[in-house]
C-alpha cells in the first residue's frame, strides 16, 4: 500500500452518512458520535434495536439514493452485501464524498485511525487497513497508559502557547513544558527529551 496522510477532521463542520445495520454499524456510529459528528445521517434498511435507539432520528431506514448523498463528505459502510457495498461506494463516489467500506481496505478511499482521547488530545493509530486488531491493541495500552486527565495539560500547554505568540516568544519554553508533562507519564529521559 502507498504511504497515507494521517489528518484530522473536524466532523462537526463535515456532512457523514453511515450506511449498514449490524455490529460494526453500530460500533461505527458510537465513534461517530465520540468524535462529534453533527451533520450524521445514518441509513439502515434492517437496523437492530441497538441501531435505531443509538441512531434515533437521524437513523433513514433504508439505502441511500444518489440524492440522498449529495453533498456529502464522507461515507462509512459496513455490514452490507457485497454487491450493495459497491453499488453505494460509486454513488458515493460520483457525489464527491470519501468512501470507507470496513473490512476492505481495496475499497476504502481513507482508513479510520483507533482513535484514543484525552480532551482534545486525540492520539489516531493506523496500520493502513493491514492490520486493526494492531492498532486496536496500541489503542489499548495507550488508554492505560494515558491518565484519564491527562486532556488538562493540554489546556495549561493552549494557555502557555498562547502568552508566548503574545509576547512574539519562541517555542523552546512550549517544548520544555510539553516535553515535562510528558516525562510525568514515567518515559525514560531519552524518550521524552527533545
Amino acid at each position: 500500500m502507498s504511504a497515507l496522510l494521517p489528518v484530522s477532521l473536524d466532523l462537526s463542520r463535515l456532512s457523514v452518512a453511515l450506511i449498514g445495520n449490524g455490529a460494526r454499524t453500530e460500533r461505527r456510529l458510537r465513534l461517530l458520535d465520540q468524535a462529534d459528528a453533527a451533520r450524521l445521517r445514518v441509513f439502515a434498511a434492517k437496523p437492530s434495536a441497538t441501531l435505531s435507539a443509538a441512531a434515533g432520528d437521524r437513523l433513514n431506514r433504508c439505502l441511500p439514493r444518489a440524492q440522498d448523498l449529495a453533498g456529502v463528505n464522507l461515507v462509512f459502510i459496513a455490514d452490507l452485501d457485497p454487491t450493495a457495498v459497491g453499488a453505494i461506494a460509486e454513488t458515493a463516489r460520483a457525489c464527491g464524498a470519501l468512501v470507507n467500506v470496513e473490512d476492505e481496505t481495496g475499497s476504502c478511499d481513507f482508513h479510520s485511525a483507533a482513535v484514543v482521547r484525552r480532551g482534545d488530545l486525540a492520539l489516531g493509530i493506523s496500520t493502513g487497513g493491514r492490520c486493526p486488531m494492531l492498532a486496536r491493541v496500541l489503542k489499548d495500552w495507550l488508554e492505560r497508559l494515558l491518565p484519564l486527565d491527562f486532556g488538562q495539560v493540554i489546556e495549561g500547554l493552549a494557555d502557555e502557547r498562547r502568552r508566548l505568540r503574545a509576547a512574539h516568544a519562541g517555542t523552546g519554553p512550549l517544548r520544555t513544558a510539553a516535553t515535562r508533562a510528558v516525562a510525568r507519564l514515567g518515559f525514560p529521559s531519552s524518550i521524552a527529551a527533545p
